[in-house]
């Protein structure tokens, strides 16, 4: 199940707001869509298998190799993957793989890992 998300906005145990996101302020006619990893992981691995994707379980990329238009993923053994017609970086906020890739963004990190809970919904958030 995904959720469309309009808004981020969070308040920590001192009463600061820490983030406040309108997606509509960035782009107008965009929002978020919230889900979890494990769903959208799950949706992911069946898509490719169905695709006859070949998945490489175990392997760490630590480097992405751009020839012309080409890109090859290098794993730490030194072992070359590619060329892909997408690549999805998804490894983390301190990512050392979307450094490489030359797109500019806005990092800024923090003192801690990661501020995620799981919770149920109440009538007192909107359900966006």
């Amino acid at each position: 199940m995904t959720t469309v998300i309009n808004q981020l906005h969070c308040i920590n145990d001192r009463g600061a707001t820490m983030p406040d996101l309108h997606y509509g302020e960035l782009c107008q006619g965009i929002a978020g869509a919230g889900t979890h990893r494990c769903t959208l992981f799950e949706h992911l691995e069946k898509a490719v298998i169905q695709a006859g994707v070949r998945l490489h379980w175990g392997t760490e990329i630590s480097k992405i190799q751009t020839k012309g238009n080409i890109d090859q993923l290098i794993d730490t053994e030194a072992n070359g993957h590619g060329p892909f017609d997408l690549l999805l970086v998804c490894d983390g906020s301190r990512s050392t793989l979307r450094d490489q890739i030359g797109l500019p963004y806005s990092h800024r990190q923090f003192p801690w890992g990661a501020l995620w809970f799981i919770g149920k919904r109440t009538e007192a958030f909107h359900s966006n």
